[in-house]
């Protein structure tokens, strides 16, 4: 799922492209999913079109175009959430390969054009898996659900150190859960906490209320640290320091399932990554919390409890209420159900 750092990174683009400038068009394509909290397709349209755009803000993982007469388009990635300027390769979450000249590209919800002429330039907003979010708010977008429902944002009003303190240690879940929980900080995943917690030197099975201050001092200083560099590298992996995490936490260390190719030139196996200080670590893969989360066993030690290796391969996925309904339980017909005899009457 798109985090903090790509949620910027299409942010920016959008920014880069439309602020100050009218929105000439807007195709927009009806999906009764993606389009929700009373703004169907059409009224989306109607809403943006010919307004300026104001700014473009973000909040946590979602980002809103300001437009003129008080009107904001509010967007959420969900975990398939694409931007793509027209000419230009898509924003993917994941490299994949290089889409067509079609245009508008397939799975798109709205293509919104600035300018015209020679200045034209136009944005496709796509989600092929419909768990993206689009709608229309008026007024403050920070004082209306679901953006006002957010945690901090470590980016834009990370909270001092002492404000921090109690609000990791007063709560009692695994750290990892903790993290991940967006009405504590927005924007934080499951790629984003796992690199906090590996430069925190915390095993992501502690639990919050157990952590002393030094080490939440830790978590908060390597919050700062990875949300900030991821952000100002655009997301852009081939920019991250090369001992983190991230090169070498996909795929669970198989041959063949690496999803970042070519990055690490290490010697070292696909379950080892080489450390900033120059020494090998082993990676393992837990569960905590239904996700799926690495951690390095030389640094990240838990006390007193046997390290597992979690058999969750969703490690990309984040529990956002909006993919719930996305998910169906279906029953196993392979289980046979036996009768239990009938006690016979005496």
């Amino acid at each position: 799922m798109p985090e903090i750092a790509e949620v910027h990174r299409a942010a920016t683009v959008v920014s880069n492209i439309g602020k100050g400038r009218k929105i000439g068009s807007c195709e927009t394509f009806p999906d009764d999913i993606v389009f929700c909290g009373g703004t169907d397709h059409l009224a989306f349209k109607e809403n943006v079109t010919g307004r300026e755009v104001i700014d473009v803000k973000r909040h946590g993982k979602y980002f809103w175009l300001v437009l003129s007469g008080g009107i904001n388009a509010l967007l959420h990635l969900g975990m398939t959430g694409i931007v793509q300027v027209k000419g230009e390769e898509a924003l993917y979450y994941r490299k994949k390969s290089k889409d067509g000249e079609e245009w508008p590209p397939k799975w798109s919800k709205f293509i919104m054009t600035f300018g015209e002429g020679e200045e034209e330039k136009s944005i496709a907003f796509r989600d092929p898996r419909r768990l993206a979010r689009i709608r229309i708010v008026r007024g403050d977008v920070s004082g209306c659900d679901p953006v006002r429902s957010l945690g901090f944002d470590p980016i834009n009003n990370m909270p001092s150190f002492d404000q921090y303190l109690p609000s990791v240690t007063n709560r009692a879940c695994p750290i990892k859960a903790l993290l991940l929980d967006q009405k504590f900080n927005a924007g934080v995943g499951n790629w984003v906490a796992d690199e906090i917690l590996y430069h925190s030197a915390i095993h992501p099975e502690r639990r919050a209320n157990s952590l002393s201050e030094e080490e939440v001092q830790r978590l908060y200083d390597s919050t700062l640290y990875v949300c900030r560099l991821a952000v100002e590298c655009l997301a852009d992996h081939f920019k991250f320091p090369s001992h983190w995490l991230f090169m070498k936490r996909w795929g669970k260390g198989k041959k063949g399932d690496q999803k970042w190719k070519g990055e690490v030139k290490d010697q070292v196996g696909l379950t080892q990554i080489v450390m900033k200080d120059g020494s090998v670590g082993d990676i393992r893969w837990v569960t905590v919390g239904g996700r799926t989360s690495a951690y390095v066993v030389q640094v990240q030690k838990l006390e007193g409890e046997e390290k597992g290796e979690g058999e969750d391969d969703g490690d990309e996925e984040e529990e956002e209420e909006e993919e719930k309904n996305d998910k169906r339980k279906r029953p196993d017909k392979t289980k046979k159900t036996t009768k239990k005899p009938r006690k016979s009457k005496e």
